[in-house]
Protein backbone atom coordinates (compact mmCIF):
# COMPACT_ATOMS: atom_id res chain seq x y z
CA UNK A 1 0.00 0.00 0.00
CA UNK A 2 1.73 3.02 -1.29
CA UNK A 3 -0.95 5.62 -0.80
CA UNK A 4 -2.53 6.72 2.47
CA UNK A 5 -6.42 5.86 2.81
CA UNK A 6 -6.99 9.50 2.93
CA UNK A 7 -4.63 9.79 -0.39
CA UNK A 8 -6.82 7.00 -2.02
CA UNK A 9 -9.89 8.34 -0.91
CA UNK A 10 -9.41 12.06 -2.59
CA UNK A 11 -8.11 9.98 -6.02
CA UNK A 12 -11.48 8.51 -5.74
CA UNK A 13 -13.76 11.45 -5.64
CA UNK A 14 -11.11 13.41 -7.76
CA UNK A 15 -11.56 10.47 -10.59
CA UNK A 16 -14.88 9.00 -10.50
CA UNK A 17 -18.22 10.75 -11.82
CA UNK A 18 -20.25 8.23 -11.03
CA UNK A 19 -21.70 9.13 -7.50
CA UNK A 20 -22.35 5.58 -6.58
CA UNK A 21 -18.94 4.14 -7.69
CA UNK A 22 -17.55 6.90 -5.15
CA UNK A 23 -19.39 5.33 -2.18
CA UNK A 24 -18.68 2.46 -2.68
CA UNK A 25 -15.14 3.09 -2.92
CA UNK A 26 -15.41 5.33 0.31
CA UNK A 27 -17.12 2.76 2.04
CA UNK A 28 -14.30 0.34 1.53
CA UNK A 29 -12.32 2.30 2.92
CA UNK A 30 -14.24 2.84 5.83
CA UNK A 31 -14.03 -0.42 6.91
CA UNK A 32 -10.36 -1.02 6.25
CA UNK A 33 -9.87 2.57 8.54
CA UNK A 34 -12.42 0.51 10.97
CA UNK A 35 -9.90 -2.46 10.96
CA UNK A 36 -7.08 -1.12 11.63
CA UNK A 37 -8.31 0.86 14.37
CA UNK A 38 -9.59 -2.39 15.61
CA UNK A 39 -6.50 -4.01 15.28
CA UNK A 40 -4.22 -0.90 17.07
CA UNK A 41 -6.91 -1.52 20.03
CA UNK A 42 -6.29 -4.82 20.65
CA UNK A 43 -2.93 -3.62 20.17
CA UNK A 44 -2.76 -1.02 23.12
CA UNK A 45 -4.92 -3.34 25.42
CA UNK A 46 -2.40 -5.88 25.25
CA UNK A 47 0.80 -3.58 25.70
CA UNK A 48 -1.24 -2.68 28.57
CA UNK A 49 -2.05 -5.63 29.89
CA UNK A 50 1.48 -6.49 29.83
CA UNK A 51 2.43 -2.91 31.87
CA UNK A 52 0.21 -3.83 34.15
CA UNK A 53 1.99 -7.02 34.63
CA UNK A 54 5.34 -6.14 34.52
CA UNK A 55 4.59 -2.62 37.32
CA UNK A 56 3.10 -5.90 39.48
CA UNK A 57 6.14 -7.64 39.62
CA UNK A 58 8.18 -4.84 40.15
CA UNK A 59 6.24 -4.40 43.36
CA UNK A 60 6.01 -7.42 44.61
CA UNK A 61 9.42 -8.94 44.02
CA UNK A 62 11.44 -5.14 44.01
CA UNK A 63 13.57 -5.96 41.05
CA UNK A 64 12.80 -6.19 37.35
CA UNK A 65 11.21 -9.71 35.46
CA UNK A 66 12.50 -12.10 32.81
CA UNK A 67 10.17 -12.34 29.70
CA UNK A 68 9.11 -16.15 31.45
CA UNK A 69 8.78 -14.35 35.06
CA UNK A 70 6.17 -11.99 32.88
CA UNK A 71 4.37 -14.48 31.12
CA UNK A 72 3.31 -16.22 34.08
CA UNK A 73 2.65 -13.11 35.84
CA UNK A 74 -0.09 -11.90 33.04
CA UNK A 75 -1.43 -15.76 33.26
CA UNK A 76 -2.05 -15.24 37.07
CA UNK A 77 -3.83 -11.50 36.21
CA UNK A 78 -5.84 -12.89 33.48
CA UNK A 79 -7.22 -15.87 35.58
CA UNK A 80 -8.20 -13.03 38.16
CA UNK A 81 -9.85 -10.47 35.88
CA UNK A 82 -11.77 -13.47 34.03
Amino acid sequence: MTDTLSEKLRQITADDNDEADVLFDAADLIEELQNEVERLMRNAKSDAKWLATYHKWCEMNGCAPSSSDLSTARAALEEKTS
